[in-house]
């Protein structure tokens, strides 16, 4: 599933925090730009077969 996918890869990336309803969420409050750097080749390979068509 993609959106399972995206959500592991955020997590790993920016580590997790406890989500509103107790599961693990990804943590974006005060993300670096060193990890959105290191975030985006993992989206895009995520969506590169929508951004081919």
């Amino acid at each position: 599933m993609l959106v399972a996918n995206i959500t592991a890869d955020l997590k790993k990336t920016f580590g997790k925090r406890a989500g509103p309803f107790g599961h693990d969420a990804p943590k974006l409050d005060d993300d670096t730009w060193e990890a959105v750097d290191k975030a985006a080749p993992l989206l895009d390979k995520r969506f590169a077969a929508w951004l081919a068509k």
